[in-house]
């Protein structure tokens, strides 16, 4: 139990609750540990969070044209894209996992630093998580690693995100900004401690239809309230969208909008394979087959634009 308790800890800091602004009380904190330590699936979702290399980022940073990037020195961080391999040797054990996990809340990685590119503003980002009944079991805990490490990317980066949560309806919205929350359904929306948040968001659970246009519909509204932002869409692909709604999407991406699509399923594509749905601009497809560990299989592959 104790062992339990020590690893819901550290999966506790690696969503970055230990630096919360805000951090909640010791008794509250105690609350959460005690809650990851009993609920297996809310420690496999932080874990794999831990573990993604590679999430759709919105307004990903243009380089200066004909610039040379280079890898100049090795300094410390939690990024987890310019990692070094040798990072990855305590993932590969239980026994070890823990380390990298301490290492990664404190920001304490091994990681490449680059020079010869130059940011040109990334924007927030609106994060549709489909939370219907066919996205049960593995598909559901692979949604919200995406998602919980998507926030705390932003985060980091100082980005407002937006979750929409959505099946047949719009179950839940949640908007972050400056390590601070709010959560609201039906246009009411009250304030949440970060930590608070992201384990609501990383504990939810599956259920209902699925209706891509409430989402969209509800993302509409946030892109027009968050100036140059993005729409990230987590789905396992089973509805369609209204042509409605696709002309609308194609009259905002016209002024800038991407809609990149995070396609969960059992899905053997090649780089290059087109997005599933004409509307969106980009996808990344993620294999969900498990191995006999219960690992998924992972990203195989990012489509070309449409």
């Amino acid at each position: 139990a104790l062992e339990d308790t020590e690893k819901a800890d550290e999966n506790l800091r690696a969503i970055g609750a230990s630096k919360d602004t805000a951090d909640p009380e010791l008794g509250e904190r105690t609350r959460y540990v005690d809650d990851m330590a009993c609920d297996t699936s809310l420690q496999r979702v932080l874990a794999q969070a831990g573990r993604i290399k590679m999430a759709p980022q919105a307004k990903k940073a243009d380089k200066v044209e004909d610039a040379c990037e280079e890898a100049y020195d090795v300094q410390e961080s939690n990024d987890i894209a310019a990692m070094l391999p040798t990072e990855m040797v305590d993932l590969a054990m239980d026994e070890t996992e823990v380390l990298f996990f301490k290492r990664f809340a404190e920001e304490k990685l091994l990681t490449v630093k680059r020079r010869g590119s130059r940011e040109i503003g990334r924007g927030p980002a609106v994060i549709c998580l489909d939370e219907s009944s066919s996205m049960s079991g593995i598909y559901s805990e692979i949604a919200r690693a995406f998602c919980v490490a998507m926030v705390q990317g932003m985060m980091k980066e100082k980005r407002d995100c937006v979750v929409v949560c959505y099946n047949g309806w719009v179950t839940s919205v949640y908007k972050f900004s400056n390590m601070s929350a709010m959560w609201g359904r039906y246009g009411e929306q009250v304030p949440m401690q970060y930590s608070e948040a992201i384990l609501s968001l990383a504990k939810r659970r599956p259920s209902g239809g699925t209706d891509f246009d409430k989402a969209i519909a509800e993302s509409l509204k946030w892109v027009n309230e968050l100036d140059n932002s993005d729409i990230v869409f987590i789905t396992d692909g089973h509805d369609h969208l209204a042509r409605k709604y696709e002309q609308e999407l194609e009259i905002e991406k016209a002024k800038g909008l991407r809609v990149h699509g995070v396609e969960i399923g059992s899905h053997e594509v090649s780089e290059g394979t087109p997005p599933r749905h004409s509307w969106q601009t980009e996808c990344t497809y993620i294999n969900a087959s498990v191995d006999s560990t219960g690992q998924w299989a992972g990203i195989v592959g990012a489509t070309k634009s449409n």
